[in-house]
């Protein structure tokens, strides 16, 4: 990545993580590990300053919670003289892992018939940076990102683990004839009590629960639910450990049965349509900010203007 591109990278995190926090979802549980080739122990450190040993604390979890601590000193020698990171925990079994670096993807790996993942990145140049990741189950469905802000040492390798990567949802229907029923269905940890969340002006609230799959499926009636747009957020709990929110899923309550159509819904904030949301469409859309009359395709919420609500939206869907 050139210079150029990772200060534009330095800069949209800057301002989507200051405006925009709903989209990403912070670190809360993560714990930060630094470990020596000469200690028999490894300094631990779950929402305080650095990690015992050495440097300073990284940054914090993007929704100002305790900052991750940062890569204390001496160390493990990560590949090619470089620091390393190690990234472990939940999230969809068999499904795609993947970790970004100042929003742009790192690596990618498959997740474990158990729901468990551990991986690595090598070679990181000193410094701080924003790490992330998101899951994206078989039908090609996103999580929201997890973040956390990390200082990574030269001849050091961090681990951090508890990622637990929230569920994703999708429906049966785009439209429904109120009172009749809908399916909600998605991905997450197997096993994992998963609660659906209807927004609407009575908002209601389902559990259910993955099976040793990952899967989950519940289906409600919409005769609680008044005429127009809803929409439907999951989250997943195993033991003391909660995710935060899927991206939300909308739905209309009208007056017919419209099946959703297979396949995945196109992401809002891919607006060059590469099938990607990323820097050049945060270009793009940065180009139409605040400006009168843009392009339907730049106006994300529909609402005849391109302002933080719609870099939201974008962040939300973000996948580097």
């Amino acid at each position: 990545m050139s210079n150029f591109q990772y200060r534009l990278s330095s800069a949209f995190l800057a301002l989507i993580f200051f405006f925009a926090l709903p989209a990403f979802v912070s670190a809360d549980i993560l714990t930060v590990t630094v470990c020596s080739t000469t200690s028999t122990s490894c300094g631990t450190n779950s929402g305080g300053g650095g990690t015992g040993g050495g440097g300073g604390g990284g940054g914090g979890s993007t929704n100002g919670g305790g900052g991750s601590g940062g890569a204390g000193g001496g160390g493990i020698i990560g590949a090619f003289g470089g620091g390393s990171a190690v990234f472990t925990g939940q999230s969809y079994p068999g499904s795609k892992i993947i970790i970004l670096k100042d929003g742009v993807i790192a690596l990618s790996d498959i997740v474990g018939t158990d729901g468990s993942f551990n991986v690595r990145l090598d070679n990181i140049s000193p410094g701080s940076y924003m790490f992330g990741a998101y899951g994206e189950d078989s039908q090609k469905r996103r999580s929201p990102t997890v973040t956390v802000g990390l200082t990574i040492a030269s001849g050091v390798v961090t681990t951090i683990s508890g990622f637990f990567i929230p569920p994703t949802v999708d429906i049966d229907k785009t439209e429904v004839a109120q009172g009749n029923n809908v399916t909600v269905f998605g991905s997450s940890v197997p096993d994992a009590a998963i609660s659906l969340s209807v927004h609407s002006d009575t908002p209601l609230s389902y559990n259910t629960k993955a099976d040793k799959t990952g899967f989950y499926t519940y289906t409600f009636s919409t005769a609680p639910l008044g005429l127009g747009t809803h929409s439907v957020r999951a989250s997943a709990k195993i033991a003391d450990q909660s995710t935060h929110d899927s991206v939300p899923i909308m739905f209309t309550v009208g007056t017919q049965d419209v099946p959703k159509p297979a396949g995945v819904a196109a992401l809002r904030g891919d607006v060059n349509k590469d099938g990607h949301v990323n820097l050049i469409d945060f270009s793009i859309e940065a180009f139409w900010y605040k400006k009168p009359h843009p392009p339907s395709v730049n106006d994300l919420n529909g609402d005849g203007k391109v302002d933080l609500v719609d870099f939201s939206i974008m962040a939300a869907e973000w996948t580097g």
